[in-house]
């Protein structure tokens, strides 16, 4: 489960929604005029995936890091903002550790060749995985509609020297409109991709994604965004925690699609402060419409 905040923000125990608003132009560069002056406490923390450590810039401490955004807000008057500034990208989450080891055991084992390789991660917050895939010699192309996700990528692109990550802001959300209850995308979306992204949409061999269901409307844009972008013999990765919407993302692949889905489990790190071992189970779904999947892929 994601943390709950402080007692200052109410919140559920599900990750709450950090969607953009739909809102007018002013208000989306408010938004960017926004996480352009603020402050953030960060550390570095080192993370050990395969035989390579990455150092990452994250949020020392997300919880007070939310209350404190949200308590400027409420003194301009604009707590509404929260939603599309929350930084909830901003800290490694377990399933991204997961999808980590999984691209890291892919690109080792020849699972899926290495060079040239071209390699798409939506959602990516901190873009653990990219990082892990361009440091084995793929082409990367990662994707997040945070305003922050950017500044945040380019420190750790560069403290890993992992310079082959490209990066568009993107909220593949809007790839569709369409009813929430609908599994079938209405109309053509190919306008809506960013043009750094269409030119290589179809292109892409490998499809990864880490938790990014935590909400309804993002399952069916998500399974038709990573079908979409890949070769037609192209492959899709995603971790999760188990959330409910996870079984509608894989119907949508495997009923609308056509692919093949293969599962594993992969116990990872979720450190606590009275647990520093603690670990949590997290589920790996390999899609595929030739059949071929990487079970076992980061024991």
């Amino acid at each position: 489960m994601f943390p709950k905040s402080l007692s200052t923000i109410p919140m559920s125990d599900e990750k709450p929604s950090i969607s953009p608003p739909s809102s007018p132009e002013q208000t989306l560069d408010e938004i960017r005029d926004w996480a352009d002056r603020m402050t953030l406490d960060l550390k570095t923390v080192d993370e050990t995936i395969g035989e390579t450590t990455y150092h990452l810039s994250t949020l020392r401490d997300l919880d007070a890091t939310i209350d404190l955004l949200f308590e400027e807000l409420s003194k301009k008057n604009r707590p509404e903002l929260l939603n599309a500034l929350c930084p909830y990208f901003g800290v490694i989450w377990p399933s991204a550790r997961a999808l980590a080891r999984v691209v890291d055991h892919g690109l080792v084992a020849g699972l899926q060749k290495t060079q040239d390789t071209r390699v798409l991660e939506l959602g990516c917050g901190l873009a653990l995985p990219a990082l892990v895939a361009a440091k084995k010699g793929a082409q990367v192309h990662a994707t997040d509609f945070h305003p922050q996700v950017d500044r945040f990528l380019k420190q750790n692109r560069a403290a890993n020297q992992a310079l082959n990550v490209r990066y568009t802001s993107w909220d593949w959300r809007a790839l569709f409109e369409q009813s929430s209850k609908s599994d079938t995308p209405s109309g053509s979306y190919r306008e809506k991709i960013p043009e750094p992204l269409a030119a290589n949409w179809g292109q892409f061999d490998w499809a990864i994604a880490s938790d990014v269901l935590y909400e309804e409307d993002l399952a069916i844009p998500l399974a038709s965004a990573m079908a979409g972008a890949i070769k037609p013999k192209g492959r899709i990765t995603i971790t999760d925690p188990g959330r409910p919407y996870l079984q509608r993302f894989c119907d949508v692949l495997t009923k609308n699609e056509g692919f093949q889905m293969a599962t594993e489990v992969l116990r990872v790190s979720h450190p606590k402060k009275e647990d520093p071992r603690h670990e949590v189970e997290i589920f790996v779904l390999h899609f595929s419409k030739q059949g071929q999947f990487p079970i076992s892929s980061a024991r």
